[in-house]
């Protein structure tokens, strides 16, 4: 499946489970997190000249915030700590593994390819075939070993034992296998032309270390009303953490103006945005980021202009730029800001750095 399949079944996901962008997408569908196609980055479009953005030229325009503004962000950064705490949510990764050989076998002990905490000293054996009709992975199961098929509920409970040999069905298919292992579930993941099994324990220390998220204060000057500028036969280079890249539709320019609590000479700035249903989705870096932010950027929706609305306004509400899952784990495959979604000014508003992720990016 090509990546662009990938991304748009994974955003849908995250849409539907979170509810928008309240909460980072299930580990199954790591997508806008998931990523690309290409062995070594490209060159990101060029931003477009000033020539073809003449009509989009804005006067920074704060939004009037509703009442109770400040209460409404409040209440969705406890749903972002709320999502992470869910026992099958970015904080239970355990592992990443990605598949070489024909043969991978999977067990608790070292000699095996795939090590799992808390597991047996075998469990199965995965494998390969790399026909030509896409690779197939089939799970054989070691006589023996309670290996079975994840119930689809939040309660973690089991379908069914797996006894006999079966094919897994990866995340960029609807069916997903996934399989349960005591408090383990491990599932296969697809990314470009690399194969994984990616693993979460419901009962992850990373859970019970979790100590709450910090976001900056809530600057309702950060709400701000942008325009969409439809570009047809825009593409944007999405960079990620495994060195891929891909070329992703865009459906435009978002054009913006910066506020005056910027604390600088205010400024048009422009956004390449993501399709993902009735939002845009925003990879985004700025001058936080590594800082007071996590480095590798952050996530950002909006809602679609009405297409009714000749000028294509929308809000871009920094307030509730969030992190990636990648800076709770490193088991997730994150995309990077793309060239023309680095910032030049820090946007101090939205979730700050996570104390307790890995250090990368």
């Amino acid at each position: 499946m090509s990546y662009r399949s990938l991304l748009v079944a994974g955003l849908a996901l995250i849409v539907v489970a979170c509810g928008s962008d309240t909460s980072p997408e299930p580990p199954a569908a790591d997508a806008p997190a998931a990523p690309a196609v290409a062995e070594a980055p490209r060159s990101a479009p060029s931003t477009p000249s000033k020539a073809a953005g003449q009509d989009a030229e804005v006067t920074p325009r704060t939004a009037p915030a509703p009442e109770g503004y400040d209460e409404e962000i409040h209440a969705w950064q406890k749903e972002r700590e709320t999502s992470l705490l869910r026992p099958d949510g970015w904080l239970s990764l355990v592992g990443l593994f990605w598949l070489e050989g024909e043969e991978n076998t999977v067990g608790g002990v070292p000699g095996n390819d795939f090590v799992f905490p808390k597991a047996p000293e075998r469990v199965c054996t995965l494998r390969l075939d790399r026909g030509p009709e896409g690779p197939i992975v089939t799970v054989e199961p070691e006589p023996g070993v309670d290996l079975a098929l994840a119930a689809d509920d939040e309660e973690g409970g089991i379908a069914e034992l797996v006894t006999e040999p079966r094919r897994m069905v990866p995340d960029t298919e609807p069916g997903t296998t996934r399989l349960a292992l005591g408090s383990l579930r491990f599932w296969l993941i697809e990314r470009g032309d690399l194969l994984g099994v990616r693993v979460l324990d419901r009962q992850s220390p990373a859970l019970k270390a979790f100590e709450g998220l910090e976001f900056f204060p809530v600057d309702p000057a950060w709400r701000i009303e942008a325009r969409l500028v439809p570009k047809e036969g825009l593409t944007i280079a999405v960079p990620n953490v495994l060195g891929q890249v891909s070329e992703q539709p865009c459906p435009g320019e978002v054009v913006f103006g910066v506020p005056a609590s910027a604390g600088e000479e205010r400024r048009e700035l422009r956004l390449l945005p993501m399709d993902a249903g009735d939002q845009l989705f925003f990879v985004f870096g700025d001058r936080t980021n590594g800082r007071a932010t996590y480095g590798g950027g952050r996530f950002l929706y909006a809602e679609k202009p009405d297409p009714d609305d000749p000028e294509g306004r929308l809000i871009l509400d920094f307030n509730r730029a969030y992190n990636p899952p990648c800076a709770f784990t490193e088991f997730a495959t994150c995309p990077l800001p793309p060239r023309p979604n680095k910032l030049p000014l820090a946007i101090e508003v939205g979730e700050k750095a996570y104390a307790g992720g890995p250090a990368h990016h």
